[in-house]
């Protein structure tokens, strides 16, 4: 990242993604760090660390320490924004006819480079088990790769099968306590039925 963008986040609050490559899928719901659309819709309370009420901000507090943007958390939007994004990485960093990363950018983030020592995660994705320990069904290929985030928010995309699939919540309404998604298996249980379908 050159001066002239950090310049661009920190001092003028220009929507840093946006700004860079969302202009090209037509998306209108993305945005990074708060998100002013939303700032009346949903709401969470936060008996620690902020001890408030968050609303329209980052729930991540490793990302709200950042100023509200993170390369794990901070994108406010919606599931055909998020899928298109996905989609352009499952297309190797092209979509329609704009290319925004090269495929060498694409492979570099999403190699898992530590599985031998145990670790799933690629250096921008995580990526699926190696062992019981899991973020996805265990029913897809070692090529597909997503994100789980903390706000229940799960996506995945998979070359292979080109398969892209969102699941946006907000677990943290009213409090960051539930646990329901994860106790329960939704996300991943919605991920084998898909696959399922595809027997």
């Amino acid at each position: 990242m050159d001066e002239k963008s950090v310049d661009t986040i920190d001092k003028d609050e220009t929507n840093f993604l946006g700004y860079y490559t969302i202009e090209g899928f037509g998306s209108a719901r993305n945005a990074m760090g708060v998100s002013l659309k939303i700032k009346d819709k949903y709401e969470s309370v936060f008996t620690y660390f902020r001890k408030d009420t968050i609303v329209g901000y980052v729930h991540d507090m490793g990302a709200a320490m950042q100023g509200g943007i993170g390369g794990h958390a901070g994108l406010f939007s919606n599931s055909n924004d998020v899928a298109k994004i996905m989609q352009m990485y499952i297309q190797n960093g092209k979509y329609g006819s704009k290319t925004f990363f090269s495929k060498s950018t694409i492979d570099y983030f999403n190699t898992c480079y530590y599985c031998a020592d145990g670790n799933r995660r690629g250096l921008g994705f995580d990526k699926p088990q190696i062992d019981d320990s899991s973020p996805t069904c265990g029913c897809v290929p070692m090529s597909s790769f997503g994100h789980s985030g903390f706000t229940g928010t799960y996506v995945w995309g998979d070359p292979e099968n080109n398969i892209v699939y969102v699941f946006l919540s907000n677990r943290t309404f009213p409090s960051m306590n539930n646990s329901k998604l994860s106790d329960n298996n939704v996300r991943t249980e919605i991920q084998r039925i898909i696959y399922d379908s595809l027997k």
